[in-house]
């Protein structure tokens, strides 16, 4: 019976030593996590966040970046045994797009293989991390059909830093990625490759255990990571909203950002609730084009349950052969609708893959 009271200072000593362990550890993860914060109020307060919605769909869009960068940073990140991953797309996404990276080192020799599948076109490209804004990153690409391929479109293609025999990317000392672009049209018909990367060059000794050291040099970039990638896509959004006039489609022009040989033309809606904004454009006979839209963060508008983007194979065509795109957020009944629900304002993109300018579209906004 004596013991008891020894027994219980022995336990409140040993839980006051535990306490006062973990409250002196570092916690890498959750101050990086804790200074998002300020990154999250910037955007809510940004100029472009002017409904409910903004703020809402800001503070899922920062979410959803912490949660991609933790699963490649982290999880994907490991360069030795590299992993596809695929992904949402940065800002602007093509909903008519798959995206599927990996992590490289640019020392590395690495093999990438597989089978092509039958979509409009694929793209293959090496990427920098240290892209400035209104760059890319990218480094060097080649088209799906550039490739040797057998009957089947099965290929192999080699990354590495000194040229290698077959068909080959060249990655430079900055690279850090690599990415496959595959764009549909007729999602009915086309069907999607299939991939798979190693590195020829891995060293044979296993990785080193993780400590927290280690720990703390991966998640030490996240929210200088998030601060810049959320400056580059909102900076976009930004000029968008502040110098290009509302309602408009701007002039075609050729942005390099992952389609060799597109032509963008970006444009900014702002409409009330009862009004539409029609858009209409001759056949400007590419292999691929597409009307997306988006909300003011650079992401997609719901493309599950709503109607928010039209492609050369999905969009009716009218008898006098022009192509009519209603924008608004109430049903007008015709097949070219993009319903863009609660957002009164939002960017839209025509991405059309030919090497000449389209004719731009225009618009008028009705009543």
């Amino acid at each position: 019976m004596h013991s008891i009271p020894k027994l219980i200072l022995s336990v409140s000593l040993s839980i006051a030593c535990l306490t006062a362990s973990v409250s002196s550890a570092e916690t890498p993860l959750s101050d990086n996590l804790a200074r998002l914060a300020e990154i999250e109020a910037s955007l809510i307060n940004s100029p472009v966040a002017l409904t409910d919605t903004d703020r809402a769909e800001a503070s899922m869009y920062l979410a959803k970046n912490v949660a991609h960068y933790l699963r490649e940073s982290v999880i994907y990140a490991d360069t030795r045994v590299p992993r596809l991953l695929y992904n949402p797309g940065y800002g602007f996404p093509n909903p008519d797009t798959h995206y599927i990276t990996a992590r490289i080192d640019p020392k590395g020799s690495y093999r990438l293989w597989g089978r092509l599948g039958n979509v409009n076109q694929t793209i293959f490209g090496v990427y920098s991390r240290t892209a400035l804004e209104g760059e890319s990153g990218a480094r060097d690409r080649i088209r799906g059909e550039d490739l040797h391929t057998d009957k089947d479109g099965n290929f192999e293609l080699f990354m590495s830093a000194k040229k290698m025999d077959g068909d080959w990317l060249p990655l430079a000392e900055d690279v850090a990625s690599m990415t496959i672009y595959q764009v549909f049209s007729d999602w009915n018909v086309e069907r999607k490759g299939q991939f798979m990367i190693e590195r020829l060059d891995a060293q044979d000794q296993p990785a080193a255990s993780l400590t927290p050291a280690s720990f703390k040099t991966i998640i030490a970039d996240l929210d200088d990571e998030m601060a810049w990638f959320l400056k580059i896509w909102t900076g976009v959004t930004q000029r968008y909203h502040g110098a290009i006039p509302d309602n408009i489609v701007t002039p075609p022009r050729r942005i390099q950002v992952t389609h060799l040989g597109s032509q963008f033309a970006p444009g900014h809606w702002n409409l009330k609730e009862d009004q539409a904004m029609i858009i209409e454009f001759d056949d400007p006979q590419a292999r691929y084009w597409g009307f997306s839209f988006y909300q003011p963060w650079g992401e997609l508008l719901d493309t599950v349950t709503r109607q928010t983007s039209l492609n050369n194979s999905q969009i009716h065509q009218d008898s006098d052969r022009k192509f009519r795109i209603v924008v608004s957020a109430r049903d007008p009944g015709v097949a070219n609708w993009i319903d863009i629900a609660d957002h009164p304002h939002g960017v839209f993109n025509w991405r059309v893959t030919i090497d000449t300018p389209p004719a731009t579209p225009v618009t008028h906004v009705v009543p």
